[in-house]
């Protein structure tokens, strides 16, 4: 799938913990993309587990968020990012991942705007990774 498709799948949807969430979105992004996922991840469903353990223990939910992705993806060097790479992201008080969209934007999800365009130039970038498939 065109990441121009899925992008207006999900643009404007409102936020929702465990289904429109930032990891939700790249997860979804990957499936879309091929990429053969597990159901489980370090003990969790991907799907609802990872909301529970977002809700009791956030910062474990980050960590396991992204060692998920960095096993599911292949990490690349920031300069070489691209539009459909998948960002790793942070402030001095928050982090997410998100979807590159291109002209120097995240495709990302925020409880207060739900799934749209963050300017990357607002975050330290962390970490960029590539779908393998």
């Amino acid at each position: 799938m065109k990441l121009s498709t899925f992008s207006k799948q999900i643009i404007s949807k409102p936020y929702s913990l465990g289904g429109c969430d930032c990891f939700s979105i790249v997860r979804d992004y990957l499936k879309a993309k091929g990429a053969t996922l597990p159901a489980e991840y370090a003990g969790y469903d991907i799907v609802s587990g990872y909301a529970e353990l977002w809700e009791s223990e956030p910062d474990r939910a980050k960590d396991l968020m992204m060692q998920f992705f960095a096993e599911h993806t292949d990490p690349i060097p920031v300069h070489s990012m691209k539009a459909g790479d998948i960002l790793h992201v942070r402030t001095s008080d928050s982090h997410f991942c998100g979807i590159h969209g291109g002209h120097g934007h995240v495709i990302g999800a925020s409880p207060e705007r739900g799934v749209t365009l963050f300017k990357i130039s607002d975050y330290e970038i962390v970490g960029v990774y590539r779908c393998r498939s």
